[in-house]
């Protein structure tokens, strides 16, 4: 009780002097400056009881981390993120392949000659192309169409040749 009266008390007694400050220097480019300190003033008048308040509660960010880590189910925790992790960088993968294979099929449709055209994607873990297979169905298969076929592949994705490999479809097998 005796801090909020001090605190009332140093109050009345800054607003005070601040009013005494402002008579004295009316109007002039001082008088902004004047308010400034005064107002930094009363901000650590009120703040001064209450981080007094906080420094008695003894809160230490080393007693936070200290109970944290008196958690003996890090590990496992641990663990369960790393399986977690796993998982979803093998899924995202797989979907990228997907799509991938979906994507190259779809341009090898834009090549003169391709009638129909399916992929299979495989990628390393990075997420680079390791080898892109094409079962192709031709209207009418050249050495020229297929050059083409791959020239825009290749060049699309980066490949080497021997990173491309380009098949004719059977007549059974789904090709769309």
């Amino acid at each position: 009780m005796a801090t909020v009266e001090t605190l009332v008390r140093d109050m009345a007694a800054l607003v005070l002097l601040g009013s005494i400050g402002e008579l004295l220097i009316p109007a002039s480019e001082l008088g902004k400056y004047l308010r400034l300190v005064m107002g930094l003033l009363l901000i650590l008048l009120v703040m001064t009881p209450l981080l007094g308040l906080l420094s008695e509660q003894e809160l230490s960010i080393d007693g936070l981390f200290a109970a944290i880590n008196a958690d003996d189910n890090s590990a496992a925790y641990i663990a369960d993120g790393e399986r977690l992790r796993s998982s979803l960088s093998e899924q995202a993968l797989d979907d990228y392949q997907r799509q991938l294979a979906a994507q190259a099929a779809a341009l090898a449709l834009g090549v003169d000659g391709v009638a129909a055209a399916r992929a299979e994607a495989v990628c390393a873990s990075d997420g680079s192309i390791e080898r892109l297979t094409l079962y192709i169905s031709w209207t009418e298969h050249s050495e020229q169409a297929e050059q083409r076929l791959r020239a825009q592949l290749g060049g699309y994705y980066g490949l080497q040749a021997q990173q491309l490999l380009i098949n004719e479809a059977g007549g059974s097998e789904d090709d769309g």
